[in-house]
């Protein structure tokens, strides 16, 4: 990943604990569900109001605030005045920002993975032939090319907590179970990926060669069989 700094723009880190930090202290072992969780962090906002006033008398402007892991502002404003942040009353500490871009092409050379293929039977081709990977994540996108391998039926798979999850699954994604409806808020409705995060990790774990903006990448283990807690994922006949 590279980080270049960005101009004009800081983290205004603040005294005083974020909400998660202070509800956690006071013994609570799941701080969002707390019934005052929601009071403090207003509370914490509010708390925030004289550093925002002092701020723009700087110059500067407040872009967002940060109250739940970290009590903190994001703040525009002039390189040149950047200094003047420190001298604010309640500020800790002024983090510069750096804009991160991650080079996935480049992950496995650095990691000598070819390096580890070479010594396989088959190359890549056999890289975790028979390994079952198992993620708790947001899921795959069960349309994603690199999950497309045409692998032979698994007796006993796919696997669903409900029938509608069915269409989430093939050859390489062989369990589908969605535990979200656990949660105190309903959650998804079935076991599709909507945010993408599962779907990126479950590719650098296992998936196949697909070409992406920054070149080809593919995953560690390209041929395993493999699953996910809310998504179950296998790319091979196991070993025999």
């Amino acid at each position: 990943m590279l980080g270049q700094t960005v101009p004009g723009r800081y983290v205004v880190e603040l005294a005083g604990d974020p909400a998660a930090i202070a509800t956690a202290k006071q013994g609570s072992r799941f701080a969002a569900r707390e019934a005052g969780f929601a009071a403090r962090r207003a509370a914490l906002r509010r708390s925030q109001t004289d550093a925002r006033t002092r701020i723009g008398q700087l110059g500067g402007t407040v872009l967002a605030s940060m109250d739940t892991v970290v009590n903190a502002l994001i703040v525009s404003i002039p390189d040149a005045r950047a200094a003047e942040l420190s001298k604010v009353p309640g500020v800790v500490r002024v983090h510069t920002v750096h804009r991160v871009r991650p080079l996935l092409n480049h992950a496995l050379p650095v990691h000598k993975v070819p390096d580890a293929w070479s010594t396989l039977p088959l190359g890549r081709d056999s890289a975790g032939a028979g390994i079952k990977i198992g993620m708790i994540d947001t899921g795959i996108d069960v349309n994603n090319a690199a999950f497309s391998d045409p692998l032979p039926p698994v007796d006993g798979f796919p696997q669903v907590l409900a029938n509608g999850d069915l269409q989430f699954t093939n050859a390489k994604i062989i369990v589908a179970k969605n535990y979200t409806p656990l949660f105190p808020d309903g959650g998804d409705p079935d076991a599709n990926d909507r945010d993408g995060h599962g779907t990126g990790t479950s590719m650098a774990a296992a998936g196949g060669t697909v070409t992406s903006p920054y070149g080809a990448i593919t995953g560690l283990r390209p041929r395993p069989t493999w699953a996910i807690t809310r998504f179950w994922m296998r790319t091979a006949a196991p070993r025999t």
